[in-house]
């Protein structure tokens, strides 16, 4: 995603725009990419809730398995054990430890220890979906998946079979 400040060079770089002209397009640009990237978080979010097989997932690595910690790992996991997801990656508050978040609807029923090979995984199950608990939980998520700390944010894409489901 590019910057207000590089959105601003290129606009400059076509003459087309004062300086005033530019920065403000430029700061219109990335306020409406921003929206379209959430708008698109959200519609994800909304499509894994509307099943009843949804849970929030956090992934974390042990000790042995700490320098090993790489978004491909949580994606790997969740492209075999979930139909639809939406992740993240990020470092804890209090310790500094580099976890992973992600929304999900499980496949099916597994060993969910035994899935996770790098440390520890906490599972727990959306009850609720009234309109008012999801958006709270997706402003949650909105607003964890965009803070600094966070390295990337990870989602499923369509495979054929979810027309199926």
């Amino acid at each position: 995603m590019k910057t207000i400040s590089e959105r601003y060079y290129e606009l400059m770089r076509t003459d087309k725009y004062s300086e005033e002209g530019a920065l403000e397009k430029a700061f219109h640009q990335a306020k409406h990419q921003e929206y379209k990237r959430m708008h698109r978080i959200y519609n994800h979010v909304r499509m894994i809730l509307k099943h009843d097989d949804a849970y929030f997932i956090t992934l974390t690595y042990n000790d042995d398995h700490l320098n090993e910690g790489k978004t491909e790992n949580a994606k790997k996991w969740a492209k075999k054990h979930l139909i639809h997801y939406i992740g993240n990656d990020d470092y804890g508050t209090k310790n500094s430890r580099y976890h992973h978040h992600i929304l999900g609807n499980m496949i099916k029923r597994i060993d969910l220890d035994a899935s996770w090979n790098y440390g520890a995984i906490n599972v727990k199950k959306i009850h609720t979906k009234d309109a008012k608990a999801i958006g709270k939980y997706i402003a949650r998520l909105k607003n964890h998946a965009v803070k600094k700390s966070t390295a990337s944010l990870f989602r499923s894409r369509k495979r054929k079979t979810d027309d199926q489901r």
